[in-house]
């Protein structure tokens, strides 16, 4: 039985590999140890970002899930930072308790909470997902069709992932934010699952049954990859549309991670994450032709108004 230390101090993050360097060693406990996290939630940046903070509560709801007795504390200034910490959840999630002295306003479709999701909440916390990002870009309706399917299939696939080689009792977690003034959006989808050497690798009838871990990232993206389950068309479509948006993406899985920025794509090593999370940040004020990203013939739009009829989902009809 082992006492294993994670020191967080958000200070010392302005990139998601830096705070997974941090948390990484979490993974290694075993049923009987004990993770003691030290957060400083005093952050570098003018701003607290969610994302980051969903790394952190995915890491500690994984090892409560395995049985791993997690400690600690959480050093705050009790700030404007620390109750936006708190709106979004995630004294909550880690199973720290905060005294909160302001007065909860619904997100408006502007950010979602740090929110868990399996099988049965899929559809309510992806239209959330969909009132922040799809309702706050100015797109036409073809390109709404393909964000709102590029970020079904990849919430759908962590929970494929985090369940495998069995489907149907998964879980992800996910938080979008709205930042007018930076005219951007900031989102994560996350699990803890096998991740995706595991996935494209593991299945008899793969064709990437010799792929290393990094040559999966580096794969990953690219039109068609799939293991069997999809169509291998979520992660490029979404890749191929921050390229064009001039955004930024981080496909992060086991130890290596892809990251798309200014067009560019790298494939890096990291520190082991147990899982997968993909995190995109769009620009708001810069439009995507959707026929670069999209093959003519395609039902995308059809299937798209079929499910999103009016209150389908109680949707108000006009944040369209």
């Amino acid at each position: 039985m082992a006492t294993i230390s994670i020191n967080i101090d958000f200070k010392r993050y302005t990139s998601h590999p830096q705070l997974v360097l941090d948390l990484s060693p979490a993974f290694a406990a075993h049923v009987g140890d004990t993770v003691d996290f030290q957060i400083i939630l005093i952050p570098y940046a003018t701003f607290l970002y969610s994302d980051f903070l969903t790394l952190v509560s995915s890491c500690v709801i994984h090892l409560r899930s395995k049985g791993i007795k997690v400690s600690g504390i959480v050093t705050h200034n009790n700030d404007s930072k620390t109750q936006y910490a708190s709106r979004v959840n995630f004294f909550q999630l880690i199973g720290l308790q905060y005294e909160e002295k302001f007065e909860r306003k619904p997100g408006d479709g502007k950010f979602t909470e740090i929110t868990p999701y399996d099988k049965d909440t899929f559809y309510s916390v992806s239209n959330n997902l969909r009132r922040v990002v799809i309702a706050n870009i100015n797109v036409d309706k073809e390109l709404q069709a393909l964000l709102d399917y590029c970020l079904s299939e990849i919430m759908d696939n962590a929970l494929n992932h985090s369940d495998y080689p069995n489907f149907g009792k998964g879980k992800g977690i996910v938080c979008a934010q709205l930042f007018p003034v930076k005219q951007e959006i900031r989102l994560m989808i996350c699990d803890t699952g096998v991740g995706i050497h595991t996935a494209l690798t593991a299945p008899v009838e793969s064709k990437y049954k010799l792929l290393s871990d990094k040559e999966a990232i580096a794969l990953c993206t690219e039109k068609g990859v799939t293991n069997g389950s999809g169509l291998g068309f979520g992660l490029y479509a979404s890749s191929e549309f921050i390229k064009e948006n001039g955004g930024d993406m981080i496909v992060y899985s086991g130890n290596h991670y892809s990251h798309i920025f200014e067009g560019n794509h790298t494939v890096n090593n990291g520190e082991f994450w147990h899982g997968t999370f993909i995190f995109m940040r769009i620009n708001t004020n810069i439009s995507v032709d959707y026929k670069r990203i999209m093959p003519e013939g395609h039902t995308l739009l059809d299937d798209y108004n079929d499910i999103h009829l009016p209150n389908a989902f109680g949707i108000d009809e006009e944040l369209w």
